[in-house]
């Protein structure tokens, strides 16, 4: 959960980004009180997008990817095709369907646009955070 457009500071944001992500992410159960010491933060800063002509461009493991079309958009972050171990084509198809709500295989179609970026992130854990 998050936004792609910078518009706030990153100091207003992220607190206001978390809260929003462990409390009003219609997708899942609000963050309960005895989950907060369980829970590692972990902050991705997008870098601009860059627009691409062939999925050739995209480099697996370090760029994100965001799919437009008919005034529809998705994101993936590079992390998560590690995490999961998919292909381009499966990272491809999972950004149409489940975040833009597009059609299997929309990526191939004419009229869509896709985008690179990459990311910083960073996690509590990562940073020794104790609590």
């Amino acid at each position: 959960m998050g936004t792609t457009d910078a518009v706030m500071p990153l100091r207003r944001g992220i607190p206001q980004i978390a809260c929003s992500a462990a409390f009003g992410d219609y997708g899942f159960k609000a963050v309960g009180e005895n989950e907060l010491r369980k829970i590692d933060i972990e902050i991705s800063i997008l870098s601009p997008y860059k627009k691409i002509k062939n999925t050739d461009e995209i480099i697996m493991g370090k760029h994100g990817v965001m799919v437009t079309k008919d005034q529809k958009t998705g994101l993936l972050l590079p992390q998560v095709t590690q995490e999961n171990g998919w292909s381009k084509e499966k990272f491809l198809n999972e950004i149409c369907t489940e975040k833009a709500g597009l059609p299997y295989g929309a990526w191939k179609q004419k009229g869509t646009e896709l985008y690179v970026f990459t990311v910083c992130n960073f996690s509590e854990k990562e940073m020794g955070v104790k609590y």
